[in-house]
């Protein structure tokens, strides 16, 4: 009996991790199905983005007539993916294939070419040097050296312009100054009389409550003994501290300026000072 029971657990220990085993395996089969779809997308979205590419380079040579090229028998010509001889081969033509000749790079000797709408290059060595190939390599040429000259005269012309708005800035820069300058310069022109009103204001007033002679004292900053404790705030001006004492003798004041200066003054006249 107990070697039944335990031949039953084992068989369903078995079965059940052959489940998980199946389980498992359509797993990994739907994940590489999956994967297969993936590749074969990126592959069409690489083809997709070649061909775009290749567009792109061919319309940048539009206003340039191509040359309508007939591969003659001998050599074979291989179109290349570089413009090397690492290059993988993408077309190898045979006699009476044509191809466009787009462009020539004499410092390597590669043309680059489109066949079927993609776009390769060949080594020159393979292109038969007839007149026609000759004539449109300096069209090319001359092509290339007028392009050269249209990139240098607008850069010079650039290089005009930004010159030209380098000065408007500065003479910009230099009429806001002046601008600036005069409104100071008016400001101070007002600050100033505004301050002379002031002073005169000031000193009329002072003539008037005090006299001539006891004004001009005043405005000069000057004190002498007997003046009033407000000739003396009109003269020095308000103190930093004023320690006060008040007794039968009346009211004794001593005001505090700065640079150890004092004035002493008893029932609001001045008695003393120190400077």
């Amino acid at each position: 009996m107990k070697r039944f029971v335990s031949f039953c657990f084992l068989f369903i220990c078995i079965a059940a991790n052959s489940q998980n085993h199946i389980a498992i395996q359509k797993r990994i089969d739907s994940l590489k199905s999956l994967k297969h779809d993936y590749e074969i997308k990126i592959q069409e979205l690489n083809t997709k983005i070649k061909d775009l590419e290749n567009s792109k380079i061919i319309s940048s040579y539009e206003q340039i007539k191509n040359f309508q090229y007939s591969v003659p028998g001998q050599p074979i010509l291989r179109i290349r993916d570089k413009d090397n001889s690492s290059g993988a081969v993408l077309y190898e033509l045979k006699k009476g294939d044509i191809l466009t000749l787009i462009d020539f790079n004499d410092d390597i000797d590669y043309w680059m070419v489109s066949y079927n709408g993609n776009i390769g290059y060949v080594n020159d060595v393979l292109i038969q040097q007839n007149s026609a190939v000759l004539d449109y390599k300096n069209y090319l040429q001359a092509i290339k050296e007028q392009q050269k000259r249209e990139k240098e005269e607008l850069e010079l012309e650039n290089a005009r312009k930004a010159d030209e708005a380098k000065k408007v800035a500065a003479q910009k820069a230099e009429e806001r100054r002046k601008i600036e300058e005069q409104k100071n310069e008016e400001n101070a022109k007002r600050l100033a009389l505004e301050e002379t009103k002031k002073a005169k204001e000031w000193k009329d007033s002072l003539v008037q409550k005090y006299g001539k002679e006891v004004a001009d004292k005043i405005i000069a900053k000057k004190i002498w003994i007997g003046m009033t404790r407000e000739m003396a705030m009109e003269s020095w001006g308000y103190p930093e501290d004023i320690n006060r004492s008040v007794g039968s003798w009346g009211v004794h004041e001593q005001w505090v300026y700065s640079n150890n200066r004092y004035l002493y003054i008893k029932n609001g006249i001045l008695t003393s000072w120190q400077d």
